[in-house]
């Protein structure tokens, strides 16, 4: 429809638009900015909120492409996990087989995953497409699990994102120790009138 109705030469609605496809209005080049600052701190946590379909997902993967190295990048979906399944979904997309069953002894190796990346000038960057989703439980496990001050590496960056709802759940006193991580919080609000 769109290449008929506008004269395109392809499709400019794409799911995972990267490059030359995203547009870099006033209010994303500020926010692109500001990820990619912030995430310059090991164990970052930034927050983005915004409607659905802003392009919450699209800013922060631009912004992740903008930071060097060869990064691992782990998305959480919009899927219910149970207390001690983080670790696990972790390693699965990391590729890693033979993991341990008991819980430190799963994180001693996650964290010595962390470490092997920081050796090879790489990080680790989780984003929780809908943080709200996966509940306060699960984001205070996953403060654990990627701080810096519980292992030998200097943890792993966290991007959360959702509607408005989430700043409301950061406010919950179970997870004061990732809001104390927080270095930026941003929201993607719709194109206005000008930008479109």
């Amino acid at each position: 429809m769109y290449k008929k109705h506008f004269g395109l030469e392809r499709r400019i609605f794409r799911g995972n638009a990267a490059g030359a496809d995203v547009f870099v209005g006033p209010q994303t080049a500020n926010i692109l900015t500001g990820i990619k600052k912030a995430l310059t701190a090991p164990d970052a946590v930034v927050t983005l909120t915004g409607p659905v379909g802003s392009g919450k997902s699209t800013a922060v993967a631009h912004s992740l492409g903008a930071i060097s190295g060869k990064n691992a990048i782990v998305r959480v979906g919009r899927f219910p996990l149970q207390r001690g399944e983080l670790l696990d979904l972790l390693f699965d997309h990391m590729r890693i087989q033979q993991r341990p069953q008991r819980g430190n002894q799963k994180l001693a190796l996650f964290r010595q995953l962390l470490f092997n990346l920081a050796q090879n000038d790489s990080r680790m960057f989780i984003l929780v497409e809908d943080a709200p989703f996966i509940g306060p439980d699960m984001l205070a496990e996953l403060e654990v699990v990627t701080a810096a001050d519980t292992g030998p590496s200097d943890g792993a960056a966290i991007v959360l994102m959702g509607d408005d709802y989430l700043k409301e759940l950061l406010a919950s006193k179970s997870l004061a120790r990732l809001r104390q991580r927080i270095r930026l919080r941003r929201s993607l609000e719709p194109c206005g009138v000008e930008e479109l």
